[in-house]
């Protein structure tokens, strides 16, 4: 099936993305921004009320391969053209290893690569909002990137090799700018936040999804997402059919019938499970089995009057792939990459079919058009230290 390169190619690829509310042309995608309902994210990362918001979502990681990196690149240049405010969103509800710099650093070593650990791997599975930092593994990373560093400019002439340990004398204060009792989430956005800024020519305004969470921003729209949960489901697997006949691969599969928008961290094993639905006495229950044994069950109330009131309770969840619909109040526009631009006319569908809701544009940088050439060029960190 075609991939969004094989329509970013064609004229007629990306008039299939237009109409479904991805932009490739960013003047067009600027002139159908909007102010959002909801001044609450313009509030929270400290923008004007009425700021065209534009989020960029991402797992936060340590570093970012090109291919990501267009994502913030695009965000930059809307910063410059004016008429929209972007905003980042580090998700930091996922599992810390379903990205490949989630929690560690990864260099190149010959043809091959090592990583370098921040934390262990026997908690990978763990979500970086609840994963504690050692200050023996701060310390070692430092050690050992400085290592890196020293045998990639050795001989490089005298001044270059001083400004490559100044760029790294600085990278390592801010990695070791923590305080006592952080978690992996914030050092990795601290790290990720400087290399962006340093690339980009400044900082982009950024929300942790875990502070989202705790604040109660996405609350009422997960509810009301639940409440017709029945009709997501229908619609969601009508699109993902669509796209498929259209021989596009839709990047998600199709919803079961015990579907729910729900992740849930076991409070046990640390695991991040995906919850069902299960319908009891009229009553909607979200369940998720842990390997460690545990069952977690949270009642939910019924399709009249749904609450999210035992989940948030716990501190412990996060919405799943429709997390962009629970933006849609909150900011007037998104940066898409290569997956979220072909689901997201998926749950673009779903905002309208099934909640009624008019979706935000979605712009796509043109430069995902590269694909999986991009994978091979320097990442980040490594342009960073190696300039």
């Amino acid at each position: 099936m075609r991939g969004l390169p094989d329509l970013l190619a064609s004229e007629a690829g990306r008039d299939f993305l237009a109409e479904r509310g991805m932009f490739t042309d960013p003047a067009a995608f600027v002139g159908a921004l909007r102010a959002p309902p909801s001044a609450a994210l313009n509030d929270l990362v400290g923008q004007s009320a009425d700021a065209r918001s534009v989020h960029i979502g991402q797992q936060v990681c340590t570093d970012y391969l090109p291919s990501t990196l267009t994502k913030f690149t695009a965000a930059a240049d809307l910063r410059e053209r004016g008429g929209a405010a972007p905003v980042v969103l580090w998700h930091d509800a996922d599992r810390a290893d379903s990205e490949r710099f989630g929690m560690r650093f990864v260099l190149p070593k010959g043809d091959q690569t090592f990583g370098i650990p921040l934390a262990p791997r026997a908690i990978s599975a763990h979500e970086p909002r609840f994963i504690p930092v050692q200050p023996d593994a701060v310390a070692e990373a430092a050690v050992r990137l400085r290592d890196w560093q020293s045998g990639r400019i050795k001989d490089r002439p005298k001044p270059e090799r001083a400004e490559a340990v100044e760029r790294l004398d600085a990278l390592v204060s801010v990695l070791q700018a923590g305080e006592p009792g952080e978690h992996l989430n914030q050092l990795n956005a601290r790290v990720a936040g400087f290399l962006l800024s340093d690339a980009l020519g400044g900082p982009i305004p950024t929300a942790h999804l875990s502070t989202m969470l705790d604040l109660g921003l996405l609350t009422a729209s997960v509810e009301r997402y639940v409440a017709v949960v029945t009709d997501v489901v229908k619609v969601f697997n009508e699109a993902v059919a669509g796209l498929v006949d259209a021989d596009i691969d839709p990047r998600v599969r199709p919803l079961g019938e015990d579907y729910l928008p729900l992740n849930y961290s076991c409070p046990t094993s640390g695991a991040r499970l995906h919850l069902q639905r299960e319908t009891r006495a009229g009553r909607t229950i979200a369940v998720g089995h842990c390997k460690c044994g545990d069952v977690h069950a949270f009642d939910l109330g019924d399709s009249r009057s749904v609450s999210l009131d035992p989940l948030v309770e716990s501190g412990r969840w996060s919405p799943d792939v429709s997390l962009p619909v629970h933006h849609l109040h909150l900011a007037s526009g998104w940066v898409v990459g290569a997956s979220t631009a072909l689901y997201g006319t998926v749950l673009n569908a779903v905002a309208e079919r099934a909640l009624g809701l008019e979706p935000i544009p979605g712009l796509v940088p043109t430069e995902l058009a590269a694909g999986d050439d991009q994978q091979s060029a320097p990442s980040l960190l490594v342009r960073y230290l190696t300039r």
